[in-house]
């Protein structure tokens, strides 16, 4: 088995991608996806360590796009790359705006809070640009908060009033698809029930952009599956599972291997990249 959707701390995770392996291998995992926000910084450290330990580490990350038509997140899963520096522009405007949204965060709590960029940097030291949950970290560490995805996080980070809230620009779903098919890769709409990406999976299926959908993830409701799976059948997409791995930063946790993929759609979604 495999878990499809992994993060470390190149993006926002908790872990770093040598001990991800490591921990891919205590649950008894063939292998897992290593797939950061708009970034594979990470994959070489943790296929090294999964040589070490008898894991398959396979090379990928999260495109954050969204849809023009309603303004909701998409997140695209884009997985065995053959031309991984095609993704590069997406992965550096995505970066760009997520960093100075970060930043601009940062001014605001500290007039606030006993906090400067030098403290949030502590915690980003693998990843290509800030996030908001290391900004959360270096307040727990002061002891503003016990835990990443609490009250305070949503007082500071909600899209619906948060005091030091500032949007991040996402790619166009459609461009973010075609981008990553254009890198030789596998595409998989990830979570959909999160953002309410349902339509926005159809969409992208019925214009061929898409391989497959995560079905089975830890927030996933019954009713969500039964929606996910109606649109795998309807467009002959393959389900994958995926537990969308964060370490501590998230909220609840779920370790390594909650949910997964099985050997043989992992084998389907390699012959689809290797003839792409």
């Amino acid at each position: 088995m495999y878990d499809l959707h992994i993060h470390s701390t190149c993006s926002d995770g908790s872990t770093c991608p040598d001990r991800i392996a490591s921990f891919a291998a205590a649950q008894g995992l063939r292998g897992f996806a290593l797939t950061d926000h708009d970034t594979m910084r990470g994959v070489q450290a943790a296929q090294k360590a999964g040589e070490g330990c008898g894991v398959e580490v396979l090379a990928g990350a999260e495109l954050s796009a969204y849809d023009p038509e309603t303004g909701r997140r998409v997140h695209l899963l884009a997985l065995f790359p053959k031309h991984p520096q095609a993704l590069e522009p997406l992965f550096s405007r995505v970066a760009a705006s997520r960093e100075e949204a970060c930043l601009r965060s940062l001014e605001v709590l500290r007039r606030r809070f006993p906090i400067e960029e030098a403290d949030v940097r502590a915690f980003s030291r693998d990843s290509v640009t800030l996030f908001r949950a290391q900004i959360l970290r270096a307040l727990m560490e002061r002891g503003y908060a016990d835990r990443v995805f609490g009250p305070l996080y949503h007082e500071l980070f909600s899209r619906d009033g948060g005091k030091a809230y500032f949007p991040v620009s996402y790619t166009p779903m459609e461009e973010a698809a075609e981008t990553a098919r254009a890198a030789g890769c596998c595409v998989i709409l990830a979570h959909p029930g999160i953002y309410d990406s349902f339509d926005a999976a159809q969409r992208l299926a019925a214009r061929g952009l898409l391989d497959g959908i995560e079905t089975d993830y830890p927030r996933a409701k019954d009713v969500w599956r039964a929606r996910t799976d109606a649109i795998a059948e309807a467009f002959s997409l393959l389900r994958t599972g995926g537990t969308d791995y964060h370490g501590f930063f998230a909220s609840p946790a779920h370790p390594i291997g909650t949910c997964t993929t099985p050997d043989e759609t992992v084998a389907r979604l390699r012959e689809i990249a290797k003839k792409r």
